[in-house]
């Protein structure tokens, strides 16, 4: 995959990304802290990152539309000027009134819906089909190696130094993002002629879900994600209850936990990155049976120890699955459909992650809340959700064999040569 980071456009795009992923963590961390600090009200942390999930649900596929319509690499430097100018004005604004803490994370989620859509359906636009698969995977680690490092990076900042450090730091990482996107040549979308207005911005949104309900696998996928995210969702809400009181845990046994998940979604992207484009079916079913096995045998684990290398190989299959997904798209929707194609597939998945874990409460509803006997039917039911998912996904012949090329299939994207 190493040679993946030779081509000069993608690796000013990973260096980007990698340093703006960190910067990420430490808004987010310190963010939430400065909240909790301020309110002492874990319900007022829970409200900021409603916040920063709201925009995805409520304006996802209205952004796709637009990142079909613009020129997706300047929405990418804009977008990461926009955001870094407002984590920068961030901690004077906090110091006068809170609120202003709920609303930027707001608005950096509303420009984000932006920036990933086109910043995913420009990636074949800067590698060849040979190397869209390694690019997808080293972004990937990338990314859950910078957040892990970033998360506790951020602790630091906010005990040794200061919150405002904290959201600085991450202010100058999107400016060097938008730095390095800068030199990147894209080539332009093809000429349309394009309506104005509400109207036409409605009608090719319309276009965008008409053409997802009317490929198959583009509906398998999206159907398959919002049935996985429903699973992952009810297992996220009620995984840290379930450490401390069944697997007999405590706050730095869950720390470990997640760190082995992120370790897991690592590796799982250098995996991912050594694997076949026509193997891409595969990748989605075993990716479906790892999270889903991982996530059984985390049910019937008697320790958080025991659970811990079996939550790091669910993390390699998680990541295995996302990548599958996104890489279907990129290699088979339209290059001017992209953008909407990801917002739909965004949408899915943020549905089941944010349904799911309403879920968590239905252990103290059914057997009280003194009683730990629902808690691991609870867990290996998600677990079996999802193989039998992964069963149900092996049985499709258009997901089974999505990495197969079709007659008469050309890739779907040009790469800039120069």
């Amino acid at each position: 995959m190493v040679h993946t980071l030779r081509n000069r456009r993608f690796a000013l795009l990973f260096a980007g990304q990698t340093i703006s992923e960190l910067g990420n963590s430490f808004t987010l961390v310190a963010a939430s802290l400065l909240i909790l600090h301020r309110t002492g009200s874990p319900s007022q942390v829970g409200l900021f990152i409603i916040a920063t999930n709201v925009p995805a649900l409520l304006l996802g596929l209205i952004a796709g539309t637009f990142v079909d319509r613009w020129d997706r690499r300047r929405i990418l430097i804009i977008s990461d000027m926009l955001r870094g100018a407002f984590i920068a004005a961030l901690p004077l604004l906090a110091e006068a009134w809170l609120g202003w803490v709920y609303i930027i994370g707001f608005a950096n989620a509303f420009i984000a819906r932006f920036f990933i859509p086109a910043l995913r359906s420009v990636l074949p636009d800067i590698v060849s089909d040979e190397e869209l698969v390694p690019a997808n995977g080293v972004l990937a680690s990338s990314e859950y190696i910078s957040r892990t490092i970033g998360y506790a990076l951020a602790g630091l900042a906010v005990q040794y130094l200061s919150f405002t450090w904290a959201f600085y730091a991450d202010a100058a990482t999107f400016f060097l993002s938008a730095l390095s996107i800068v030199p990147i040549s894209v080539p332009a979308l093809a000429a349309q002629a394009r309506g104005q207005g509400v109207g036409a911005v409605f009608s090719e949104l319309v276009e965008g879900l008409v053409y997802m309900r009317r490929q198959a696998l583009m509906l398998a996928i999206v159907l398959i994600a919002l049935g996985f995210t429903l699973s992952t969702g009810a297992f996220n809400g009620f995984f840290a209850a379930f450490n401390q009181r069944t697997l007999g845990g405590d706050d730095a046994s869950y720390g470990l936990l997640e760190a082995a998940i992120s370790v897991g979604m690592a590796l799982g992207g250098l995996l991912f990155g050594r694997s076949s484009p026509r193997n891409v079916g595969n990748m989605i079913i075993v990716g479906l049976l790892g999270v889903g096995l991982a996530t059984l045998f985390t049910g019937l684990s008697p320790s958080p120890l025991a659970a811990l290398p079996v939550l790091a190989l669910g993390g390699i299959a998680n990541t295995v699955f996302i990548l599958a997904l996104d890489l279907i798209i990129q290699r088979r929707a339209p290059r001017e459909l992209r953008g909407r194609a990801f917002a739909v597939l965004g949408l899915a998945g943020r549905l089941g992650l944010t349904i799911g874990p309403a879920a968590a409460g239905l252990p103290d509803a059914i057997c009280g809340p003194r009683s730990i006997a629902c808690d691991r039917p609870y867990v290996v039911v998600a677990g079996v959700w999802l193989i039998l998912l992964g069963v149900m996904a092996a049985a499709l012949p258009v997901v089974r064999l999505a990495g197969q090329p079709q007659p008469g299939e050309a890739p779907s994207h040009e790469v800039v040569t120069k």
